[in-house]
């Protein structure tokens, strides 16, 4: 029984979506300058996390990045050092 329900569950996870398919992203296919965009949407499942933070003393700024794993619309999956600092 576990072996079945894993099969379902993991059946579409990690296969890119049917190119030809608005059904699969649920977006419309971009077009720029009159060339399709295929970079778009190729991983629907994969975020980019920019976190900026600001060091008052040295009066810098700086930009981390962290990679995310959609999990519904209202949910993301990431590491914890990507979002915890310390202070």
């Amino acid at each position: 029984l576990f072996l079945a329900c894993a099969v379902l569950v993991s059946s579409d996870c990690g296969v890119r979506p049917n190119e030809n398919s608005d059904k699969a992203t649920g977006r419309q296919k971009r077009i720029i300058g009159g060339n399709a965009v295929t970079t778009s949407g190729k991983w629907p499942w994969q975020i980019l996390l920019a976190v900026r933070t600001f060091n008052e003393i040295a009066n810098t700024s700086d930009i981390n990045t962290c990679g995310g794993t959609v999990l519904s619309e209202r949910w993301i999956l990431t590491a914890a050092h990507c979002v915890k600092y310390d202070s």
